[in-house]
Order: C-alpha cells, then structure tokens, then sequence
C-alpha cells in the first residue's frame, strides 16, 4: 500500500507524539520534554524522553528512538504500513491508495496463498502418507517430537520429480506462478519440483505467513540445504527463521539467542528456549540486526563449536558492536551445535551456557590470548593489534576503560601503554578514537554530550550558526558513528532542518538514531555564548583530528627512516610541518 507523502505529512502533524505513547507509558512534564520508564528495556531511573514540539522520543539508556510510527512499529511489531493505518483510524482519516499499489497487494497475497498450499502439501506428505515415513524416521532420530513437527508444519518432499508441480497443477496454479516463488523449475515448458527428497522447513514472516521453504535432504545430494531463491515476498537477508514464534519470548526475557540451523532453533524452542531465533544459512546482515532491535537490545549467539562457527560469531559481533547492540557469545564445546548440546545436556544445560555467555571484548580477549604468545613482545602486540579494532567500537567509555585495564593486567603492561597502542592503531570505518583526556568543558555544558555530539546539537538548535561549521574538513574530522551522516544532512538542510522529513532523508542507522538522541537533550547555553561555544567546539574538534594525523605521520617518518627512504622522508617531513603550523594557528585563534 503506497500512501502520498502529503497524507503521511498530515498523519503525523495531527497526532500527538505525547497521547500516543502516554497510552503505553507513564510520562510526566520535565522542562520541555516528558519523561518516563522506558517499554523497550527494564530500567528503573526514567531515561525514556519524548519531545512534542519535535515530534521526537529517544531512550538515553537503550538508544530507541524515532517518531510516532517508529514507536508503535516497535512496541507493537507492526509494519510501517500498519502503524499509518492505525493512527489513521485513530485519526478517522481514510488511506487512499492508487490502483497500481491495490494490484500489487493482491499479486502479493496471492503469493502467501499459493506458499501456503505447498506448505499444506509438503505437511500432509510427511504426517500420512507412505512416502513420509522416511522424513518422520529421519526427524524422530533428531529428536524432533510431533508436537513441534505440527507447530512449524514441517514437511517431507517426495523423491518424485513432479510430486508438487502436479498437485498445484491440479490447484489451477500456473506454472509460471509457481517458478517465481522458487516451488519449481521449468524444464522444457514442464514444472519439475526444486525440492525432493528432503524434509521442508517453511520459513514465516513476522506475521506468520509463509514466504518460502528450507528442504534437508535425506541422501547424498548437495547441496545438504537448500533454501528458496529471494523473491517478491522473501528476502532471506532480511528474515529470521522462527522469529514469528520468538518474538514475544523475545521481549518478555528481553533477550534474543541466535542460532545457525533449523534444527538448532526446533531443539531450543522445543526445551523451552523459545527466545531463539535462526539465521537462513547466510551470515547475520544488518537487517536481521535491527530486526531483532524491535524486539530487544540483549541477543547472544549461539553457534557452533568448530572454526567456521568461531568466525561467524567473530563476523556477528562486530556487527553487532557496529549497531550498538548488547551482545555475549554462548561457547560451546569443539564439534558441538545447540542441537546436539541442547540433546545431551537438556533445558538446564542449554540455560547455564546461555547465562554463562561471554561479553563482546572478552570472547574477542580469549581467542586473541589462544593465537599469540603473550609472554613474548611481539606476542602482546599482536594481542593489542587483534583486540584494539573491538575495543574501539565499544561505544561507552567507562565499558571500554574497563577492558583496557583487564587487557593491560592479562598482557603485564602499564594501562598509558594500552591507551597510546590503541590510539596508535589506524581508524576503520568511523569507529570512534579513544579519547585522549576526560571530557571537554563544553561537553560537560552539555551534560552528556560528547565534543562532536556538542557541535551537531549546537547545529541542530541554532541553524543560523552553519557558516561557522562549516567545509569538508570538519566533515572528515567527525569519527563518531552516525556524526558524519548527521553533520552532512544538517548542513544541506540549511537554515531551516526540518526533522520531519528526517526519517525520509537519512537511511534507518547510527545517523538517525543520533539525530533523535540530540533532538530530546536538554542544552541550556548562557545568553550569546551559542557562537562562542560553537566555535571553540569546532577549534578543538580539527585541533584534535591534527594531533591523530601527526601521530600516524611520525609513525611512518619512523618507518621511511629505518627503510632510509630520503626522498619519502623529506615529503613526510614537510607535511608534519604543514600540520603543526595549523595546529598553531588553531591554538592562537583560541587564544585571542
């Protein structure tokens, strides 16, 4: 359903932000703000804010943010579409949609309907016919139980070429049809079904409907899974198997376990972990990230006991430190899965890993610890090499000084040597340094503002100040996540940002959800002092970004030197007199 922008504009600006969540939370006046105890995590010191003039909320504790239809999408699980209909309905104002948009609905529910009869037929295969003993041998030894085998309408594909093709052929359903949801393939103008011989595992959205299929084969073919191709209803990157089913088990315990295979994730729900949820045999995307995020900001993984299990969750992690996300990693022993762990260890084995799990850096600490020799010097630089990239990400600094004083008791090191390695280390994709010194005084004007948090909401407040923030110099000096983004949409929003359309214009990520946090932070500036204050931010901000230049430079003039590359050396030379001239000049501009 594709409703005009200017009705979703009106949506919005007729519905009040503060009624609609008062209805789920208890919220008093603060200021400008309203403030309450946040739904999406268990807190008991209110840090959930909500912002009328700004039509914003924004939780200083878990990060949720949003407007009015982020809320209810997230404390309700409703799709866009759905929370629009029902501040419409709220509202008594009609959704009107074009004939392109109403075709394309009923295209796609006949989609879901036509996944449903295969889902329907595969089921009915495995439970009664002949030909099903085989599957319901299979899933008997997996230690499956009829009950979880009819919860999830497990099913059996023949070994027949054409055993589906012909039922939905006598359905009426074209073969056409059929192929593009990846049920057959056409072989010489005939439907020959891509699943045989295998047991089938529908695969639900978050509303349960069935958008395609998993099939275990049973013999020696490969691959041993195979899944449905994406298509107009399924998206394997952005699904997560069993989700349907966790979701609520997901927020009550506000926790999400993740698992790998079908079987990992039937063995948890089946012993009582019905919190788990499974990746569709591709690695864990953003978008399953900030689908669990709707749900919960807690989620520990659960993968396999081998090294192809170690990597995913290493991939999964830095993930999910990228996203923000509270994450532990639940080990387990070498060659074992949850399934097979979960059948010889039980309920409360399954338990006891899960409330065991490690935290991010600590998994990252072990297997760094296990590849070098930390009695040795190279040893503990390698350790420092391995874990500085994680620990960089680690968003709270009080977290992250946490491990740099574990990190420098494990390597027999003095904490300032920690800290000038970490600083040392090169910067990926906007992870954020670790500062050199405590917080700046304007942060502390700010309450809990970082430096560059500062001059965006300094920004955001003040449009009319721009000119004095202004090149891509200061664009580049932004390395926290999201700040970058933020910075570049206010500046090409002008005099007049306007946050409505924010959602529309910035991608859902680190840049919004900063957006939404500054939105609802109280700044209290002194008469005037909007410019000065400004202005020393964005002197200290290049000031800062200079020193990290002048480091790794000195770095490579130590490299160039002991290579004897005079030529290289006489250009780096010159550049690190270029930068410290501009140092300078920034130190007597902030002195004047």
């Amino acid at each position: 359903m594709r409703v005009a922008d200017e009705l979703i504009a009106e949506i919005r600006q007729r519905t009040s932000i503060v009624q609609v969540i008062a209805d789920y939370v208890a919220l008093r006046k603060a200021g400008r703000n309203y403030v309450g105890l946040c739904p999406f995590h268990a807190e008991r010191t209110p840090s959930f804010t909500v912002n009328e003039e700004k039509e914003i909320f924004h939780c200083f504790g878990c990060g949720a943010g949003g407007n009015v239809f982020h809320f209810l999408m997230r404390h309700e699980n409703l799709t866009f579409q759905e929370a629009l209909k029902l501040l419409a309905d709220r509202l008594g104002v009609a959704l009107r949609t074009s004939p392109g948009e109403a075709r394309r609905a009923s295209e796609a529910e006949a989609l879901y309907e036509l996944n449903q009869k295969a889902a329907a037929y595969y089921h009915r295969l495995l439970l009664e016919s002949p030909e099903g003993e085989r599957g319901r041998a299979y899933l008997a030894e997996r230690g499956v139980t009829e009950a979880t085998i009819r919860e999830y309408e497990l099913g059996y594909a023949p070994e027949r070429w054409d055993g589906l093709a012909g039922y939905l052929a006598g359905q009426g359903v074209s073969p056409e049809a059929a192929e593009r949801l990846g049920l057959i393939v056409l072989r010489d103008g005939r439907g020959v079904d891509r699943f045989r011989r295998r047991v089938i595992f529908p695969i639900r959205n978050l509303t349960g409907r069935v958008v395609g299929f998993g099939g275990r084969t049973l013999g020696e073919e490969l691959p041993k899974y195979l899944n449905s191709p994406d298509s107009a209803i399924y998206h394997k990157g952005k699904l997560l198997y069993g989700l349907h089913v966790a979701k609520g088990p997901i927020r009550s315990a506000d926790l999400a376990i993740i698992v790998e295979g079908y079987f990992d994730l039937l063995m948890l729900h089946q012993l009582g972990l019905r919190n788990a949820v499974a990746t569709l045999g591709t690695a864990l995307t953003p978008d399953h990230v900030r689908l669990l995020q709707r749900f919960t900001r807690t989620i520990v993984t659960f993968f396999d006991g081998d090294e192809a299990g170690t990597k995913a969750t290493a991939r999964s992690l830095e993930l999910f430190l990228e996203e923000g996300v509270q994450a532990r990693v639940a080990l387990l022993p070498r060659g074992m899965d949850p399934d097979s762990f979960g059948r010889a260890a039980g309920a409360e084995g399954l338990r006891r890993q899960v409330a065991q799990a490690l935290p991010v850096a600590d998994f990252f600490i072990r297997q760094a610890l296990q590849a070098h020799d930390s009695r040795t010097p190279q040893g503990k630089a390698g350790v420092v090499e391995a874990v500085g990239p994680i620990l960089r990400k680690i968003r709270s600094e009080v977290e992250r000084s946490v491990y740099v004083r574990r990190l420098a008791e494990l390597l027999e090191l003095d904490e300032p040597v920690i800290l000038r390695a970490l600083r040392a280390l090169p910067a990926e994709g906007g992870a954020p340094p670790v500062p050199p010194s405590g917080r700046s005084a304007a942060a502390e004007a700010g309450g809990l503002l970082t430096l560059e948090e500062m001059i965006l909401k300094l920004l955001l407040e003040k449009p009319g100040l721009q000119g004095l923030a202004d090149g891509q110099e200061l664009a580049e000096a932004f390395t926290v996540e999201g700040a970058r983004g933020l910075y570049l949409w206010l500046r090409d929003a002008g005099e007049r940002p306007d946050l409505s359309r924010a959602a529309l214009e910035l991608e859902e990520g680190p840049a919004l959800a900063l957006l939404h946090k500054l939105a609802v932070a109280e700044l209290e500036l002194p008469q005037g002092q909007a410019r000065k204050m400004l202005t020393d931010c964005v002197r200290r901000l290049k000031r800062d970004r200079i020193r990290q230049q002048r480091m790794a430079l000195r770095r490579e003039i130590g490299e160039a030197s002991e290579q004897g590359d005079t030529a290289r050396l006489r250009e780096l030379q010159t550049e690190l007199n270029r930068l410290t001239e501009l140092e300078r000049e920034l130190v007597r501009g902030s002195a004047a």
